[in-house]
């Protein structure tokens, strides 16, 4: 088997808030053409490894690469060249569009910025709309177009890798149909690396190739898409997996699901999850585990080490 092209790779990323750990040594890489999945509840970091990647916030510690390239301090005009490769899209797009613009105004602006020939008419046909939008507000147009239109505006700079922060949380379920299928002939079309944060886990296991999951700031497992699903390994997985619903009835109310205790944490210095896992015992309140390879995943638990 050929091995994968790294486009992001995280190495041991901390970010700290007034003392408050939002993420914990985070290692992770994204492989170029791949969509991968990133799920947990809220709370949990997603966001805030988002934002580090695409540099709206900056690490506490650890390095962050980009095709090979080192991104975590970058400066003024290495940081523009860096946003055209990346971009990501918000879960609101009423909120971040500006209202004070027409579409065709949202458009040009990043061509603009980056100096950069293109059509905001093309750009806009490319999500499904018409050249009759452009001279329209964000306010009138339902969620579903705005999202496409933010779609639009992050495609303008032909972009390499993209960051889809819950960008279907928003929509109603058609609709949401809809921005899957965009962003699925998008991908294939102009040969794109994904990162998608959401909680809709059916969502996640239709479209990821991979999935990572996170709770309060760490990684607690990540596997092919299809692996985690069928079999989770982390017992947080596992409780996670439990909560979606199941279309048949009658498998619904056969199947057990996974509850867990509200329990404040005992210490800051073992497993994140230690505190409400049924697998705890000492060692997991008192040293956290290393992600480690555990039957073609990797899986941070001291439970499941082979």
């Amino acid at each position: 088997m050929a091995e994968r092209e790294t486009v992001v790779e995280i190495r041991n990323v901390n970010k700290d808030y007034g003392g408050v750990a939002a993420l914990k040594a985070i290692s992770l890489n994204i492989y170029r053409g791949e969509t991968l999945g990133l799920v947990g509840e809220s709370g949990s970091g997603k966001s805030t490894l988002a934002k580090t990647l695409i540099q709206l916030v900056r690490p506490s510690s650890g390095s962050l690469y980009f095709q090979g390239s080192e991104i975590g301090s970058l400066e003024k005009k290495p940081l523009k060249q860096l946003r055209r490769k990346m971009q990501i899209i918000f879960q609101d797009p009423y909120a971040s569009l500006n209202p004070r613009m027409t579409v065709r105004e949202i458009l040009k602006e990043p061509l603009e910025i980056h100096q950069l020939e293109g059509s905001a008419e093309q750009l806009l046909a490319q999500v499904g709309m018409n050249a009759s939008h452009l001279n329209r507000f964000p306010h009138e147009f339902s969620g579903g177009q705005r999202q496409r239109i933010a779609i639009a505006r992050a495609l303008a700079v032909d972009p390499e890798f993209l960051i889809c922060d819950e960008p279907f949380s928003a929509l109603d379920v058609s609709i949401q149909a809809q921005i899957v299928n965009l962003l699925q002939k998008v991908q294939k079309k102009r040969k794109l690396t994904y990162l998608i944060i959401a909680h809709d886990l059916a969502m996640i296991r239709y479209l990821c190739d991979r999935v990572a999951v996170m709770y309060r700031g760490a990684l607690m497992e990540l596997a092919p898409s299809e692996e985690l699903y069928r079999n989770p390994m982390h017992p947080y997985t596992k409780a996670l997996l439990s909560a979606v619903p199941i279309p048949d009835p009658h498998l619904e109310k056969k199947r057990s699901k996974v509850i867990l205790e509200k329990r404040l944490p005992l210490s800051s210095e073992g497993c994140p999850f230690a505190h409400r896992c049924p697998l705890a015992t000492t060692i997991c309140h008192t040293h956290r585990p290393e992600m480690e390879l555990q039957h073609q995943r990797h899986v941070a638990c001291h439970h499941l080490r082979a």
